[in-house]
């Protein structure tokens, strides 16, 4: 035991050299103020490279470096340095989600003054700044590329079956009447060819669970709401599509908003996150609408993309600029940058560039999304609180090892311990 404990202590020193050794760059080359960003979510380099050629072009007395890293390595780096207190770049990406395991940790500078007086709040979208506010009021990092759970659809497969597109006006009634007539043994040897729907356990089901009147923690995020009567209705109809409709696959439990899937051509509907630069290539025709309306209306996750400044940066101010660029200046024609997720700038999601950008889809409903029918529960331990918590209960009631009652009481209960576990 002793043994294991001296290895890890020789690891977490090595781990702490090495990022020392990739220390947040304070110093001035050629008389200019170099800064970093790191992230792990850059997948189209040549326009992040074009905007930051357009800022450096502007701001002469800065230029910037990215450190473009594997998602894990990424996570590992941030967790190590937030712990060590050793600096490894001037501007972070991350997650909301991951953010919240970084709001208590004293870690980022608090953005809140910087965003309230010096950026025009009427030009941005502001719900989603409260996703990273810790208990102090402190807002850790600025959402610049907003996400939201759409209704995609296959058109091909919608037109095979001679059935009309999804629309703003659908219930959850329709979307189940459709997913029946779309779901297909084409060459009739018994094995579904095109399935209605494709099942996710995030964003999928967390949209039903809210549309339904239920959810999965109370507004204040600290109490569980999964053996409410409404979740109970929502968590019944999610595994009634696959025991007893039989219009979807088992979904995959390892997989988030499981893109992948989609990008099949097997499926004709899923409810999933609208990165859409992953569809420029696909071989059928697709687009994605607004999630139908449950009892409690119509609902749309709401996730994000977060950059922060962390206090061990020498160049804070320096960062602030060109964060501040990036959300109120950047030029419309980088405006798809982020996977075709929404920039949180009104001007840039309501542009030509924005709305007519590769691949061409209905981005005209994502300020409407956002605005009117966006939610977000992420909390600290947000993680182990859907692995854990409430997503093994619900693969259990699909396994058929619970009942949809005995799934919701065992879910509520493991969100019981984790959020005992983290403080509440």
């Amino acid at each position: 035991m002793k043994l294991k404990v001296k290895i890890f202590f020789v690891l977490f020193l090595l781990l702490t050299f090495l990022l020392s050794c990739n220390k947040s760059t304070d110093y001035k080359k050629d008389g200019k103020i170099k800064i970093k960003l790191t992230t792990w979510f850059i997948y189209n380099m040549k326009e992040w490279e074009g905007a930051i050629k357009e800022f450096e072009r502007t701001h002469p007395q800065i230029e910037v470096e990215i450190e473009n890293v594997v998602y894990s390595m990424h996570v590992q780096k941030l967790l190590t340095s937030s712990a060590a207190k050793v600096p490894i770049a001037d501007l972070i990406i991350l997650e909301d989600w991951f953010a919240t395991e970084m709001l208590e940790r004293d870690y980022f500078i608090d953005l809140k003054d910087k965003i309230y007086n010096d950026l025009d709040t009427s030009l941005i979208f502001l719900k989603p700044i409260e996703d990273y506010k810790n208990s102090k009021g402190e807002i850790i990092a600025f959402p610049n590329f907003l996400i939201s759970s759409v209704l995609f659809y296959n058109k091909d497969i919608f037109d095979n079956a001679k059935l009309s597109y999804p629309d703003s006006t659908w219930t959850y009634d329709d979307f189940l009447q459709a997913a029946k007539k779309l779901t297909r043994d084409k060459e009739g040897d018994g094995i579904i060819d095109e399935w209605g729907v494709q099942l996710n356990y995030s964003p999928f089901l967390d949209v039903l669970l809210y549309a339904f009147g239920g959810g999965v923690l109370s507004q204040d995020r600290k109490r569980p709401m999964i053996d409410k009567p409404e979740s109970i209705e929502a968590i019944k109809f999610f595994v009634d599509l696959y025991k007893v409709h039989k219009v979807a696959p088992v979904p995959n439990p390892a997989a988030m908003s499981n893109t992948v899937a989609f990008l099949s051509g097997k499926f004709a509907m899923a409810i999933i996150s609208n990165y859409v630069t992953k569809f420029k290539s696909v071989n059928f025709r697709w687009d994605y609408t607004y999630p139908p309306k449950g009892k409690a209306g119509r609902v749309s996750i709401r996730n994000s993309i977060g950059f922060g400044i962390p206090k061990t940066s020498k160049n804070k101010e320096a960062a602030w600029i060109f964060l501040k660029w990036l959300i109120e200046s950047l030029p419309p024609q980088y405006s798809t940058m982020a996977e075709g997720i929404m920039p949180n700038n009104k001007k840039l999601a309501t542009s030509k560039y924005f709305l007519e950008g590769e691949p061409i889809c209905n981005r005209k409903i994502l300020p409407d999304l956002q605005e009117n029918y966006s939610i977000n529960y992420t909390r600290t331990s947000f993680a182990e609180l859907k692995d854990y918590g409430f997503q093994s209960a619900i693969e259990r009631a699909i396994s058929g090892k619970y009942t949809i009652e005995e799934a919701a009481k065992r879910g509520n209960k493991n969100i019981e311990e984790v959020l005992k576990r983290s403080g509440e």
